[in-house]
């Protein structure tokens, strides 16, 4: 646990069930009761998207910004987010899974091996890299060496391993 970190599951009150105010924590980290609560990741998306600067990251994107039904402030956090200092990271094992304006409005893009060649091809479509560069980049991935696509330079990038 990270020290200082308030862990909350309802957004709708302001403090956790140890009376820890979680909107006033330097670090929050939300666990909602039920993972599949849309309107919940829509009030902590909403609240963080009033309360800048800041970042959010995401983990299991594909559940938290879905394709299909994204929570609306979610998707506003994303796109619009920029203009008020707000940060994103977000990962998810199936980029197929995630909105759209994840992928398409990111600064960076890290991928570790997408096997799967519509995968590839969505992200490349997404981040307007040659769909045979990004292919031919990925193909020839080792072990938990991934792909940095740096938008603002345009430039792929082969990473070496990350150490275990």
């Amino acid at each position: 646990m990270t020290p200082g970190c308030v862990t909350f599951s309802d957004p709708s009150r302001s403090t956790n069930r140890s009376g820890e105010n979680w909107r006033e924590a330097a670090t929050a980290r939300f666990l909602p009761n039920d993972p599949d609560d849309l309107d919940a990741y829509n009030a902590v998306y909403r609240w963080a998207f009033d309360h800048f600067p800041r970042w959010v990251w995401c983990d299991e994107a594909g559940i938290v910004l879905p394709v299909r039904k994204c929570p609306p402030a979610g998707r506003r956090y994303i796109v619009q987010g920029s203009k008020r200092e707000l940060g994103h990271l977000a990962c998810h094992t199936r980029p197929r899974e995630v909105d759209r304006s994840l992928i398409a409005n990111a600064a960076h893009v890290i991928a570790f091996d997408l096997p799967n060649p519509d995968d590839r091809k969505h992200v490349a479509d997404l981040c307007g890299i040659p769909p045979a560069q990004f292919d031919h980049a990925m193909r020839s991935l080792g072990p938990r060496e991934f792909v940095w696509w740096n938008v603002g330079a345009r430039r792929l990038i082969s990473c070496p391993a990350l150490r275990s």
